[in-house]
């Protein structure tokens, strides 16, 4: 965890500039670069939720019982622990395409030419100036939809998964 707390410490697209500097552009470069950066909130994550789900009772009741800990593990806690990062995958879809529209936006996403969001905006942009808005306008729109849709499906996987039930804070009065 020493090295998810020194990786935290710096902004995720730069680390993921320093990669692609590091590996070349290309698809799998890309990915790869952002598959690197991305692990760090998830291996935090998860690593809480271990240490939380293993001192439920229901833990401590199948060790009782004479459990092995590999099935305690893969029976009580992955199981348990697994909700949470589940629903952070599902809204990390959106940073990741945002990161992945911003380094093709500086030209160190997919070799030119390619049909990107973030090259389009940036091939857009001289055509602004001239009045051209649609250019990069409908590229624009197509991230910020594209974004928007999934962190909509990640808040209904949260709904779905959360066990606590009520999301809305208990400020609402129910009729």
């Amino acid at each position: 965890m020493r090295l998810v707390d020194i990786l935290y410490a710096f902004p995720f697209l730069v680390l993921a500039i320093a990669l692609i500097a590091v590996l070349g552009q290309g698809f799998w470069n890309m990915i790869t670069a952002l598959v690197l950066v991305v692990w760090i909130s998830y291996a935090r994550l998860l690593r809480g939720e271990v240490l939380s789900v293993k001192e439920n009772e229901y833990v401590t009741a199948a060790k009782a019982l004479g459990a092995r800990d590999r099935s305690i593990i893969f029976r009580h806690v992955v199981p348990n622990a697994m909700a949470p990062v589940i629903v952070q995958a599902t809204l990390g879809i959106g940073t990741v395409v945002l990161n992945a529209a911003a380094l093709g936006f500086l030209g160190l996403g997919l070799e030119p030419g390619s049909p990107e969001w973030g090259s389009m905006l940036a091939r857009g942009r001289s055509s602004l100036i001239q009045g051209q808005w649609w250019i990069t306008v409908f590229p624009g729109l197509a991230i910020f939809l594209f974004v928007l849709s999934i962190n909509l499906v990640g808040d209904g996987v949260r709904d779905a998964v959360d066990p606590q039930g009520d999301t809305s804070g208990g400020a609402g009065v129910r009729e």
